[in-house]
């Protein structure tokens, strides 16, 4: 494997391990940032053990976490990263909080998503006039609809987490 392409494929796991952290059902985000900051990398997680990460994560979050957290993981970034393929297929471009183009601006708040889904110019997040729009998990059509109007449709963003439609808002 060329360097470029080792350092695509690394680059790839780090947004799929970002990913995985931030798709964990029963974490919330604050959890899953809390994950992020004590395992930076997906090779920092690696370097330990499976009751290593089980004590770890305990020591982080304050609770117990489920086995296949720290015994499955591997499973689990696999799978991301053939969420990210069709995500790719369909125009829709994943940016974790690691990426340089990750607004500065949003990294900020207490609470940053671990990942963001943008569909159209990625140009859009540099800009000093951004509109959020929070809202409801399950959004109503015509909410969406206003949203929509007031971003004017062509730039979306969303964090998939706050999203259960992720497939409609990023079509």
């Amino acid at each position: 494997m060329s360097t470029l392409a080792t350092q695509r494929h690394l680059d790839d796991l780090q947004v799929a391990y970002s990913y995985c952290l931030s798709q964990l059902s029963h974490l919330g985000e604050r959890s899953a940032f809390k994950l992020k900051k004590r395992f930076p990398t997906h090779q920092s997680w690696l370097r330990l053990t499976p009751s290593e990460r089980q004590e770890a994560t305990k020591t982080t979050l304050g609770f117990d976490s489920p086995n296949f957290i720290t015994t499955n993981f591997d499973a689990l970034v696999e799978r991301a990263l053939a969420d990210l393929r069709n995500h790719e297929r369909e125009g829709i471009r994943v940016l974790s909080i690691d990426d340089s183009e990750y607004p500065e601006l949003l990294k900020l708040i207490q609470d940053p998503p671990l990942v963001l889904f943008v569909k159209g110019s990625i140009d859009a997040l540099s800009g000093n006039s951004n509109v959020a729009v929070v809202g409801t998990r399950n959004a109503t059509s015509a909410g969406e609809k206003v949203a929509f109007k007031i971003v004017g449709g062509e730039q979306v963003v969303c964090c998939q987490r706050t999203c259960k439609r992720h497939r409609r808002c990023c079509p």
